[in-house]
This record gives C-alpha cells, sequence and structure tokens, in this order.
C-alpha cells in the first residue's frame, strides 16, 4: 500500500491536493465538461473550503469559475454574494451592467483581459458622453468583480487596478452648500411667496435634519416624537418598475434619531395639522400616516420633491437679488451638514445625525469650506491658546 502524500508540515493530504515547492497547495480536479482544472491558495484550510464549493458546484453541474470563464458569468457570481444589498440597490446595479452588456470585454475570458482593453471601454465611455460618476460605477463593478477572481486565484492580477482619473478627468460638478446668506434669503422668500408657503415645512425639515429625500418622504406621524422631541429615522421610500417600496434605510447607519430645532418641530406640527384635509390614508407595506402626501393620501416621490424645489429656485432666482445657482433636496442636506461641522460639531456626531457608514464621507464629500470658515476657525483657536 502506497504512502499518503503528507505537506510539509505533516499533514495528509487528501486525493488531488499537492503542495508546491514554493509552499503553494494546489487543488487538481474534473469540471462537468471533463477539462483538467487547478486552483491554488497558500493556506490548507483555505484550499478545502475552495474544494467543498467545488464539490457543490460540480453536483449541481456548474462549473466553478476560472480564469477561462468569461467576464460575464464572473460578475454574476461576485453579485450574487451580496445578499445584504437593498432592492433599489440592484436596481441601480441592473442599470449600470446593461451598459457593460454593450462592450466586448463581457464575452471576453476574464484571463485574457488586458488593463488597456479596461481602460479603452472607458475611454469609449466617456467619448459616448457618459459620465465620469456613471462610468466610476462601473469602474466599482469591474474591479469587485475582479478582485473576487484574484482572491480565488483564477487571475494573477485585476486589470481594473488603476485610478480611473488617470484616464479621465473628473468633471462633475461639485455640490455646494448654500452659503448664510443665500439660505436666509431663500426662507424670507419662502415666507411670502403663495407657492413658497406651501412647501417652507418640507424645506424647513430638510435642511434642518439632513435626511436624505427617500427617508422624508417615508416618514410618518409615528416618527415623529413630540415627546422625546425627535425624529425617528428607520425607513425610506424607493420606486421601482414603477412601483412605490418602503424599505429600510440605505444602510445600517441609516436608523437614527434626530434631535428637532424650534423651527423643525414647528413644521413638522404644521404638515401634521396640512394632512387633515387628505381624504384617506394610502397603505404601503403596512404602513399608514405618511407625512407629507398628495391629496389622495400617497406619499409624494423623490420626483416630486426635486419638481418642486425646481420650480421654487425658479420663483425665487426670478426676483431675489442673491441668486441661488443650484438648490435640491440633495443641497439641502448637503448644507446641514456642512453648517454642522463649521459650528464645531464633532465628526462623529455630525455622522451620526447624516447615517453615514464611514466618517470620511462626511468629512470629504459632503462639507465645504471657504476663506470665512478658515478665519473663524484661526481666531476661535488663537483665543483659545491665548
Amino acid at each position: 500500500m502506497s504512502e499518503k502524500r503528507k505537506d510539509s508540515k505533516g499533514r495528509i493530504l487528501r486525493t488531488g491536493e499537492s503542495q508546491r515547492s514554493d509552499g503553494r497547495y494546489q487543488y487538481r480536479y474534473k469540471d462537468i465538461h471533463g477539462e483538467r482544472r487547478v486552483i491554488y491558495d497558500w493556506d490548507l484550510h483555505s484550499l478545502r473550503e475552495k474544494e467543498k464549493e467545488i464539490q457543490k458546484q460540480l453536483s449541481e453541474g456548474v462549473s466553478y469559475f476560472d480564469g477561462n470563464i468569461p467576464l460575464c458569468e464572473l460578475i454574476d457570481r461576485a453579485y450574487a454574494l451580496k445578499r445584504n444589498w437593498a432592492e433599489s440597490t440592484k436596481s441601480t446595479m441592473n442599470r449600470y451592467l446593461k451598459l457593460i452588456k454593450t462592450s466586448k470585454l463581457y464575452r471576453m475570458p476574464i484571463n485574457k483581459i488586458k488593463k488597456a482593453d479596461v481602460k479603452s471601454f472607458y475611454v469609449s465611455l466617456h467619448d459616448a458622453d457618459y459620465a465620469f460618476g456613471t462610468i466610476a460605477t462601473v469602474h466599482s463593478i469591474l474591479k469587485l468583480s475582479f478582485d473576487m477572481a484574484c482572491e480565488d486565484d483564477a487571475i494573477l492580477k485585476s486589470p481594473c487596478n488603476f485610478k480611473l482619473k488617470s484616464i479621465i478627468d473628473d468633471d462633475t460638478p461639485k455640490v455646494q452648500a448654500l452659503t448664510v446668506a443665500q439660505e436666509e434669503s431663500l426662507f424670507e422668500f419662502l415666507r411670502t411667496d403663495t407657492y413658497g408657503q406651501r412647501h417652507i415645512d418640507m424645506m424647513t425639515l430638510l435642511i434642518g435634519t439632513g435626511m436624505r429625500i427617500s427617508e422624508f418622504a417615508a416618514l410618518t406621524i409615528s416618527d415623529i416624537d413630540f415627546v422625546k422631541n425627535v425624529i425617528h429615522v428607520n425607513k425610506q421610500i424607493v420606486r421601482l418598475v414603477g412601483q412605490l417600496l418602503v424599505t429600510e434605510p440605505k444602510t445600517e447607519s441609516g436608523f437614527r434619531d434626530i434631535p428637532m430645532t424650534k423651527e423643525v418641530r414647528q413644521s413638522a406640527r404644521n404638515l401634521i395639522v396640512k394632512r387633515k384635509t387628505v381624504q384617506k390614508d394610502v397603505m404601503i407595506a403596512g404602513y399608514i400616516g405618511f407625512l407629507s402626501v398628495t391629496r389622495n393620501g400617497r406619499p409624494r416621490t423623490h420626483s416630486e420633491y426635486a419638481d418642486a424645489v425646481r420650480l421654487l429656485m425658479e420663483r425665487y432666482n426670478e426676483v431675489s437679488n442673491i441668486k441661488i445657482e443650484k438648490c435640491t433636496p440633495h443641497v439641502l442636506r448637503h448644507t446641514f451638514c456642512t453648517r454642522c461641522v463649521a459650528s464645531g460639531m464633532d465628526v462623529k456626531t455630525v455622522q451620526y445625525l447624516m447615517g453615514h457608514s464611514d466618517a470620511s464621507t462626511t468629512l470629504n464629500v459632503y462639507t465645504d469650506n471657504d476663506f470665512g470658515n478658515v478665519v473663524s476657525n484661526m481666531q476661535r483657536l488663537e483665543a483659545n491658546c491665548g
């Protein structure tokens, strides 16, 4: 009887397993087509985890991926593992996947795709007038997929291992928070304009809480806690395939309680009073009593809020000397965050209020600074040090 094969640590290796001279383990097997395949790993335990997956897939008639599989199959496998994604995120990803399908890369074996091929694809998208943000999302999808292939030794290097800005300029317009003067001028207009008066409470809640518009749309009367003086953010409304859905917040950090200022508290009361004119309440996913609704009781959608703000800004800019180039629900959220940071609030608190998973998002994306802030902060520092 032949002696069992062992590794350098004296452990008995199973059928198909061996250890290379460089210390790396390998496992040989035949795929569903009878072709010989090999996978590698530096750790024997990790290799055997892969073996289990291979055997499971072989029993189901599926080929464990290797370097010869097409990119389309790699992407499918990578995104099949994203079980914790919200439905709205999946829907968004599907739009970008359709764009990837237009590329010749989509059917190419992943071990034949070079960095130059990926770059050429991105340049073609740029030449077709796709926005930098769109191309960046495509890049993140491909990078995630190729990184997984590298982790499983299907390929040695990812062809997406480069910065997108190295080949395409980021021409994404920077979201600018409203200045204090712009905010004061805007709300003075809202108090006097007939159309503005209809929407001032919505604008007050958005700029006074920093909520995402999808979170604001999902607020119900029961979410407004006048005893504890907080707004409970615990869901969002999204539109998928023409249907309104109530889902959990964008991330786990989206669950939060936002304290109400005096102005926010009054606007919340105003919205509740306005609801008394609603003929009936529409129930969505078991929720009823939405704070801001249409005349027939249906909660308003993101596009309806965006249209309302757009019309407000057209009317405002016609009569005001302090122009506002762009104002959207997202700009109001951006403004709230910027005000919080400028007031000296610590970053972790701002991160919590914004519902950000990562503090870097709070610092790098949602906060503006100008020389006036720099001067005031230096004066504060000088006073504290003096």
